[in-house]
């Protein structure tokens, strides 16, 4: 197929519909050596989103691991185990009621501001303040 326009729509319709949860991929378009090629980088879900499986096969028949350069049809254990992960709180919903303004490092703040700053410079979190206590 010639049309890499509609390769792209094709493939962001699928990853949208074709699963039990929406994929959202990053394609471009690149030419090499007169040739052109549609390129999709699929990043990885937060672990609270799996199993992402293929719809049309349901979960045990449409669930995959990526191990290598092979995908393995999953097992009854490995969705156990995606089950199991997807309990699990995510770090930044952790409080810690004893934590002090101390046990901050206002270093790592000022990296992650200046990293955050390279990606959206107009990021609404960069306004905050950061108070000396």
């Amino acid at each position: 197929m010639d049309d890499p326009d509609k390769i792209q729509c094709d493939l962001a319709s699928l990853c949208r519909s074709g699963f039990n949860f929406p994929i959202r991929p990053k394609i471009s378009v690149e030419s090499v050596d007169g040739k052109v090629l549609v390129i999709a980088f699929i990043p990885e879900v937060f672990c609270r989103e799996k199993p992402v499986y293929i719809k049309k096969y349901g979960e045990e028949g449409g669930t995959y691991r990526r191990i290598g350069s092979s995908d393995q049809r999953c097992t009854s254990e490995d969705l156990d185990l995606l089950y199991q992960l997807r309990r699990q709180r995510a770090y930044e919903a952790d409080v810690f009621p004893d934590a002090t303004w101390e046990d901050v490092s206002l270093d790592a703040i000022a990296e992650y501001r200046r990293l955050r700053a390279q990606i959206d410079p107009r990021a609404s979190e960069l306004c905050l303040m950061i108070k000396n206590y």
